[in-house]
């Protein structure tokens, strides 16, 4: 598992983890975050919870709080501009962001946002 996320491309790879309630998919995916070798790999990692109330403003928010990149003025911003700021943050840098616990096809359709924010040398999990 551990070399799917060190020894990957330098583009963007989308690794997902999926199945029904209580198949600790959760507790997989912390296992990954919180390896060593993963947290030497990853400088820049987020962990967000998406839930059953999904917005992309949110999921954007809550990437930008875990790197701990968020400021009073993004509270404010659109998505779009969310996702300006996003990118110019993590753009030409090693990234781990984990979306968990996702509901809805909405949510779990990620390339609408992804391709909106177009980062490169991501991995998603």
């Amino acid at each position: 598992m551990r070399s799917l996320f060190t020894n990957g491309s330098e583009e963007l790879q989308i690794i997902s983890i999926v199945g029904m309630g209580g198949l600790v998919k959760t507790t997989l995916a912390k296992k990954v975050y919180t390896d060593p070798s993963i947290e030497y790999h990853f400088y820049n990692r987020a962990w967000i919870y998406v839930s059953q109330q999904y917005s992309r403003k949110e999921v954007f928010l809550g990437i930008l709080d875990s790197l701990s990149l968020i400021t009073d003025e993004m509270y404010k911003m659109n998505d779009e501009k969310l996702a300006i700021e996003l990118s110019s943050h993590l753009r030409s840098k090693r990234y781990l962001v984990v979306i968990d616990d996702v509901w809805t096809m909405e949510a779990w359709d990620t390339s609408k946002w992804l391709s909106q924010i177009q980062l490169v040398g991501a991995e998603y999990c």
